[in-house]
């Protein structure tokens, strides 16, 4: 059992076994919808700095981020590089965690109507850095699952294969550039940003702002 309490900024772990990316990403997650424009941007930094979007000229980061962000420091073998065990069902259920976050901070940005905006006058907008960091986290996930796939078909080769929903094919996430899209279904993203905007939730078959 994974047993947390959040006191404030800090994070008190009662179990040793908790897993705190799950929980930092549930826990910054429910913050994200009431934080303002700078807070905003700073977040978007930390998950940038988190998910190595600024170390150039590095090869090993393709290979070994999946395990650095994924799994803990003492899950890895310090001989291999790589996770003593692989559950891959749960190291997806991190992987969406992450990605709902991001899914998060996208809605925020257009919310705040700082999409658009270029903090650092690069040509990176923050609606582009954050599908930069969807695209991040996807690839690291998927490295991870391929590999853990291989593994099994060589080593176990009558094992039941690992669970196709957990193939990131299927959660392959971006966010989707309103150009490309029908009238129809930009009407639909325009009511779905002004009812995520108000806060608008359904309840019992209503829909009421929250």
């Amino acid at each position: 059992m994974r047993v947390l309490v959040n006191r404030g900024m800090a994070t008190h772990y009662i179990s040793e076994d908790a897993d705190e990316l799950q929980s930092n990403m549930e826990i910054i997650k429910n913050k994200v919808q009431s934080i303002n424009s700078d807070e905003l941007l700073k977040l978007l930094e930390q998950q940038e700095k988190e998910w190595d979007m600024g170390i150039k000229n590095n090869t090993s980061i393709p290979s070994e981020l999946g395990y650095k962000r994924f799994f803990r420091p003492e899950e890895i073998n310090p001989v291999t590089g790589k996770p003593f065990r692989v559950d891959m069902e749960h190291t997806a259920s991190s992987h969406r965690r992450v990605i709902s976050l991001m899914g998060q901070m996208f809605h925020r940005a257009t919310a705040l109507e700082i999409s658009d905006y270029e903090p650092n006058d690069d040509g990176l907008n923050v609606s582009f850095r954050i599908n930069r960091l969807i695209e991040q986290v996807d690839d690291a996930f998927q490295i991870v699952f391929r590999h853990a796939r291989i593994y099994e078909r060589i080593n176990n080769p009558t094992c039941q294969p690992l669970n196709t929903e957990c193939d990131p094919v299927l959660y392959r996430c971006n966010t989707t550039a309103l150009d490309t899209l029908s009238p129809y279904q930009q009407s639909l993203i325009s009511f779905l940003n002004h009812t995520y905007t108000n806060n608008i939730r359904r309840y019992k078959g209503i829909a009421v702002p929250k």
